[in-house]
């Protein structure tokens, strides 16, 4: 019984180390392709873009949003 615990620990941790890593990935892809992603965001006068893990980090978007004259609100 104790193995059986030991193992789902195990499980658990290396299913939170690959979860880990993928979003780490998916994170440096949406860093690369931050200009394509901004460009295709910032389009109107009121835009909201929300941070997550697919996007790229807060300060890049605060940066692309200066960058064409959009100013910020929170």
């Amino acid at each position: 019984m104790v193995i059986v615990f030991i193992l789902m620990f195990c499980a658990a941790g290396w299913m939170g180390f690959a979860l880990f890593l993928s979003g780490d990935k998916s994170k440096k892809k949406a860093e690369a392709n931050a200009p394509e992603i901004l460009d295709k965001a910032f389009v109107g006068e009121d835009v909201v873009f929300k941070i997550n893990d697919a996007s790229p980090k807060y300060e890049t978007v605060v940066l692309g949003a200066k960058a064409p004259g959009y100013r910020l609100a929170q």
